[in-house]
């Protein structure tokens, strides 16, 4: 399954790991993990996203990293946690981002529901749907090399896991996503230190809770209330990334209506 990836990731020398524009704790664990393992095999890599990670990620050690300055002299890019054209919108505007994903290899690393939407570009897509996070997809991967999951790498992607399980406890849990985390824990994931600096920085400034209010008013209910629908303004998305994102402030909110 990960054979044409991988041959593209071995023969890479330089490598830049891309997140979409709404940055979440896979996408970033999931791109750190990466950094960390392609380093080990003798890789150089930088880490790309085209808007500023919110500040609740920052409990994420390594979010400094991440730049949204293209490197232009890389040649390989993955793409982690999204294959849509519309998560990468901002960075296709950038000076030479575009061409560089029409000219060299991409790899796209997944685990949403395949979308019907044809990307500008070529790529080897690697989507497992099965999988509960990005970062579950990357641990398979690893393992399939053969490449050694350090301490570093154990703890970015058990965040990555449990960002997107919302703590191993959304329907797409399964005993293989516990039995990845417990060998994440073993490889030296902390799970206690991890919880500790992510109480830290989910503290939000006083204009953020205004601004949840006004997004909770603008809730909107479909298909019987099955449905709840919140629109977030790209002018928005860029004002409050940088503090919290906006779509995290609402959306537990909007599944606990009945």
């Amino acid at each position: 399954m990960f054979s044409s990836a991988l041959e593209e990731i071995i023969a890479a020398k330089k490598v830049i790991v891309m997140q979409a524009e709404n940055p979440d704790g896979d996408s970033l664990g999931s791109a750190l993990a990466l950094e960390e393992l392609l380093a080990e095999n003798g890789k150089d890599v930088v880490l790309y996203c085209a808007i500023a990670l919110p500040k609740y990620l920052h409990y994420i050690q390594g979010w400094d990293r991440v730049d949204s300055e293209w490197a232009s002299d890389a040649d390989l890019a993955i793409i982690v946690d999204t294959a849509a054209e519309a998560l990468l919108q901002q960075a296709l505007t950038q000076p030479g981002v575009h061409h560089f994903l029409e000219t060299h290899p991409v790899v796209i690393l997944d685990h949403h529901e395949e979308s019907s939407e044809t990307l500008p570009f070529t790529a080897t897509i690697v989507n497992e749907p099965s999988a509960i996070a990005t970062g579950e997809l990357i641990y398979n991967i690893a393992k399939e090399a053969g490449w050694t999951i350090t301490p570093a790498a154990a703890e970015n992607l058990f965040i990555a896991i449990q960002s997107d399980s919302l703590g191993l406890t959304t329907p797409s849990t399964t005993a293989e996503s516990y039995y990845v985390a417990a060998d994440l824990v073993a490889c030296g994931a902390v799970p206690a230190t991890i919880e500790e600096r992510r109480r830290e920085y989910m503290k939000k400034p006083a204009d953020i809770l205004a601004y949840k209010g006004v997004l909770l008013q603008r809730v909107e209910y479909y298909l019987d209330g099955k449905l709840a629908l919140v629109h977030i303004p790209w002018e928005e998305i860029e004002e409050y990334s940088d503090k919290y994102n906006p779509s995290v402030l609402v959306l537990d909110e909007m599944r606990m209506v009945e």
